[in-house]
C-alpha cells in the first residue's frame, strides 16, 4: 500500500484503496471517501512459489483457515 500511495503522490495516477491506507505516510496524496459504494471488491492473496518457507507456508495456513472472517471484517 506504501508503494500505492508513493506512486500517487508521485503524479502517477490515482487509486481506489481503502481507508486505513489514510493513516501511512502519504505526502502529496488526498484522501476522498466514497460515499454509498456498497459493492464487493475482490481481493486476492499472492505468493511467489519460488520463495517459500514455512513462515510463508504458515501465513497461508492462517489466512485460509481465517478466510471467512476476515471476509466479513471486510465488509
Amino acid at each position: 500500500m506504501q508503494t500505492l500511495l508513493t506512486e500517487v503522490a508521485a503524479g502517477l495516477g490515482v487509486a481506489i484503496a481503502p481507508y486505513c491506507i489514510s493513516k501511512l505516510y502519504s505526502q502529496g496524496c488526498h484522501f476522498l471517501p466514497i460515499n454509498d459504494a456498497h459493492k464487493s471488491i475482490p481481493t486476492q492473496l499472492h505468493v511467489n512459489r519460488a520463495n517459500y518457507s514455512a513462515t510463508v507456508d504458515a501465513f497461508l495456513a492462517l489466512v485460509i483457515a481465517n478466510q471467512p472472517s476476515i471476509a466479513k471484517s471486510m465488509a
